[in-house]
């Protein structure tokens, strides 16, 4: 079984990090997960540095759950309520 391990938005913001996380899931290192609320944030974080980015990032959405179907995963408040997000 492969290990699940969340991606949280600052990781998917920068396309360097994005593109080396996204490859070592490809690789089948890890099963990587995110919320709906992580890729909000990523595409708030995205469309703060142009349309275009936030377009990007919409697109790159589609492309990483259309990639890995089982990675959106529900938030839950027994999770979430331990941080104060989105964190600066």
């Amino acid at each position: 079984m492969t290990d699940r391990i969340v991606i949280d938005a600052c990781v998917f913001v920068s396309a360097t990090q994005r593109v080396l996380t996204v490859g070592a899931a490809r690789a089948g290192l890890f099963q990587p997960v995110w919320s709906a609320r992580i890729f909000e944030e990523w595409t708030r974080a995205a469309g703060r540095q142009g349309h275009a980015l936030k377009a990007e990032a919409r697109t790159d959405q589609a492309l990483l759950t259309s990639a890995f179907p089982n990675g959106c995963v529900p938030a839950t408040e027994a999770y979430t309520g331990r941080f104060h997000l989105p964190d600066p």
